[in-house]
C-alpha cells in the first residue's frame, strides 16, 4: 500500500442518480478495442489503448518491438492477463529480456503520429536487478531518436530524456520514491518545445527542448533487464491554437494575464475524466488499487487553499452505477481540512461543526442551502 507524505487526502462520496449515464452513455462498460479514437467538442483527437480485448501472448497489431543499442537479443513483449490491471483484465508487458547495460527495450505504435500531446499511461515496475521501471516515448522517429520519460524504483528518481542517434541526454530529474509492484500514472504534456512530466498527477519535471520539432510515433520504454507492465495508454492531440494559447498563458512575462478576459477565454478547458469501476473504492484516505484506476488531473487553486498562494491539487474521480467518488490531494502541512470541517446534518437541515464549539455568530449556518438532491451526508 502506498502512502503519500506531506499530503492530505479529502474524499467526497456523492450519491447521484447518474441518469444520463445509465440512459444515454454506455461508455463506462464499453471496453476499448485494439485502439479507440474519439473526437471531443473542440475537435481534439483522443487515441487510447487498454489491451483488454486482444489475444493473449501476442503483440497488438500496429505495434512493433525494437531496441536502442542492442546487447543480447530482442526482448519479449506481449499482452498478458494481470489481476491488478487498472483496466482489467489485460496489460501490455515486457515479460522477458536478456539485455543489459545501455540497451533500451521499445514497443512502438508505428501506424500513428502525434506532435503536441497530452499523454497518460499506467506503469508498473515488476522486476529488474540492473534497472527497473520505464515510461512512455513520444515524437519518436525510429528506435534511435525520440523523447522518453520514466521512473526508476531502484534509483528513486523520475526523469525525462531525449535519445538522438542512439545517445541519451538527460533534460530534467526529480527524486521520487516509487515501489515495484505498484501502478503509477505517468503523464506527459508537450506543446511546441515545452515538456511537462507528471507522476500520479503531480508535475515534477519541466523543460524546453528543440531536439525534435515535428510529429512522431509514441511508444513504451524500459532499460536493460527491467520487466515492466503498461496499461490504459491515452493520447490527446493538442491543436496549434490551443498550444499557442497555453504557452502564452504560462509565460512569466504575462504575469497577471489570468485576470485579462481575452487570456482567460484563450486558455483551453481542463478535461476531467470519470472512470467507471464495478468495485467501489475504500474511503480511508489511501490511493488503493481501485483509486489507481482513475486518471489524476492537476489543477492550480489560488484562493480556496492557502489564500493567494497557488497550490497544485490532484483530483481523481470514479463512479459505480449509482455513486460518484471524488478524491482530492494537496500539500498541506497544517492539515487544515481536519481542523474545522462542516458536515451536513440531514435531520437538522444545517451544517454541524463537530470539532469546534458553535459560537453564537455561527447560528446563521441554518440558512445555508441544503445540498442538491441525492448528495450524501459525507462531504
Amino acid at each position: 500500500m502506498r502512502t503519500v507524505s506531506s499530503h492530505v487526502m479529502w474524499i467526497a462520496v456523492l450519491g447521484l442518480a447518474l441518469a444520463q449515464m445509465a440512459a444515454g452513455d454506455d461508455t463506462r462498460e464499453r471496453a476499448w478495442t485494439e485502439v479507440e479514437e474519439e473526437e471531443d467538442a473542440e475537435h481534439r483527437q483522443r487515441t487510447a489503448w487498454n489491451f483488454d480485448h486482444l489475444p493473449a501472448d501476442k503483440v497488438p497489431s500496429g505495434w512493433s518491438i525494437r531496441e536502442t543499442r542492442p546487447t543480447n537479443r530482442l526482448a519479449t513483449w506481449k499482452v498478458v492477463a494481470d489481476p491488478t490491471a487498472p483496466s482489467e483484465p489485460n496489460v501490455f508487458a515486457l515479460t522477458k529480456t536478456e539485455n543489459h547495460n545501455g540497451t533500451f527495450n521499445l514497443a512502438i505504435a508505428d501506424n500513428r503520429r502525434f506532435k503536441d500531446i497530452d499523454l497518460t499511461v499506467k506503469v508498473k515496475a515488476v522486476t529488474g536487478e540492473e534497472d527497473q521501471g520505464g515510461g512512455p516515448m513520444w515524437r519518436c522517429k525510429d528506435e534511435d531518436n525520440y523523447y522518453v520519460c520514466r521512473f526508476n524504483p531502484l534509483e528513486g528518481n523520475f526523469r525525462v530524456y531525449y535519445v538522438k542517434n542512439g545517445r541519451r541526454k538527460q533534460l530534467d530529474s526529480a527524486s521520487v520514491r516509487t515501489d515495484p509492484g505498484e501502478w503509477y500514472t505517468v503523464g506527459v504534456r508537450m506543446e511546441r518545445n515545452r515538456i511537462a512530466c507528471y507522476l500520479d498527477g503531480r508535475k515534477y519535471l519541466e523543460v524546453q527542448d528543440d531536439t525534435f520539432t515535428s510529429d512522431g510515433m509514441i511508444g513504451l520504454w524500459t532499460k536493460a533487464d527491467a520487466v515492466t507492465s503498461f496499461d490504459a495508454l491515452a493520447v490527446r492531440e493538442l491543436h496549434d491554437g490551443e498550444a499557442a494559447a497555453r504557452n502564452h498563458y504560462d509565460d512569466d512575462e504575462h504575469e497577471g494575464a489570468e485576470n485579462d478576459q481575452d487570456s482567460v477565454r484563450a486558455t483551453p478547458p481542463l478535461v476531467w475524466e470519470v472512470t467507471y469501476t464495478h468495485r467501489p473504492p475504500t474511503i480511508d484516505g489511501v490511493i488503493d488499487k481501485v483509486w489507481a484506476k482513475a486518471n489524476p488531473l492537476t489543477v492550480v487553486v489560488r484562493e480556496a487553499l492557502g489564500g493567494g498562494d497557488p497550490r497544485e491539487v490532484v483530483v481523481r474521480a470514479l463512479c459505480t452505477d449509482d455513486t460518484l467518488y471524488i478524491l482530492a490531494q494537496w500539500p498541506d502541512t497544517t492539515r487544515s481540512d481536519m481542523r474545522d470541517p462542516y458536515v451536513w446534518n440531514p435531520q437538522t437541515k444545517q451544517y454541524d461543526r463537530p470539532t469546534r464549539p458553535t459560537p453564537p455568530e455561527a447560528s446563521g449556518l441554518a440558512a445555508c442551502p441544503s445540498p442538491p438532491d441525492g448528495v450524501a451526508d459525507r462531504l
